[in-house]
């Protein structure tokens, strides 16, 4: 009776055990790991997305030129948003403020890969030109559309433009990861999709995408594990130490992205400060 007392107390820590593990699997799921077309997801962790489907190629315009991707969709993306001017905030009929409102939406990514290097340097070269021209207070964020996030000797780029319906609103719509390019749209929202007296949708798309990416997503350029955040005035000189010890080298052309390979540096201009 003895054994047959450890066995099960053994068999009970084994399954509490792959419970654990499963929950933390499912907490981080890699849609990488479906291999084939989905295998270019590898540098994005999305927590909370069970469901991905891959759509097929597509063309995306980056800087104005035009590359091949491959299309995915996130039919049912959880995000918070502000309404305004909706019967959803008070259908008591109450005078009509804004209110903060979870729905669902359906979001497009996009990613390609960055083989002459072109996307990197230009993004590269957009942040180097931000910290040679600006000294923000070190707690201020820098007010430039292309931000450089680094950590643990890796870092990834990406571009946030403001809303063209709303200044107030600004989305981080394009990423460079690891020799990939990651272009981001927010397609629709529902139920929520409703419209205003002069028929136009009362939720901000940027608002649901920056609160996805903020809240939803983390890039991984190869072992790091990192969100997406603006650069502060405190990063500036660590930035333009590390520019000038070559580490915002480049993966050479046609490197696989899990490799490691030797870097070089793009040819930028010697911009003074």
């Amino acid at each position: 009776m003895k054994i047959r007392w450890h066995v099960c107390l053994i068999l009970v820590l084994c399954s509490a055990a792959s419970a654990s593990a499963q929950g933390k699997k499912e907490k981080n799921p890699d849609h990488s790991l479906r291999g084939g077309e989905y295998a270019i997801l590898n540098n994005l962790l999305m927590p909370d997305i069970r469901e991905v489907e891959y759509v097929g190629r597509a063309q995306v315009e980056v800087y104005g030129k035009v590359y091949e991707a491959s299309k995915f969709r996130l039919p049912d993306v959880s995000v918070r948003v502000t309404l305004s001017g909706s019967i959803d905030c008070h259908p008591d009929n109450a005078p009509l403020q804004p209110c903060e409102a979870t729905t669902s939406a359906e979001i497009e990514i996009l990613v390609g890969r960055d083989e002459t290097g072109e996307i990197h340097d230009e993004m590269l070269r957009r942040v180097r030109a931000y910290w040679a021209a600006n000294r923000p207070g070190r707690g201020k964020d820098a007010k430039t559309e292309e931000h450089l996030n680094y950590q643990d000797g890796e870092y990834f780029m990406f571009r946030e433009t403001r809303s063209v319906r709303d200044s107030s609103w600004r989305a981080k719509r394009l990423f460079w990861v690891d020799g990939k390019f990651v272009k981001l749209n927010l397609k629709r929202y529902f139920p929520l999709e409703k419209k205003n007296d002069i028929g136009e949708s009362p939720i901000s798309k940027d608002e649901g995408l920056d609160h996805f990416v903020t809240k939803g997503l983390y890039l991984r350029p190869r072992a790091a594990r990192m969100r997406a955040k603006r650069m502060k005035g405190a990063f500036r000189e660590e930035f333009l130490s590390l520019y000038d010890r070559g580490v915002f080298g480049r993966p050479a052309p046609h490197q696989n992205a899990a490799g490691g390979g030797e870097k070089y540096l793009p040819e930028l201009p010697n911009l003074t400060e």
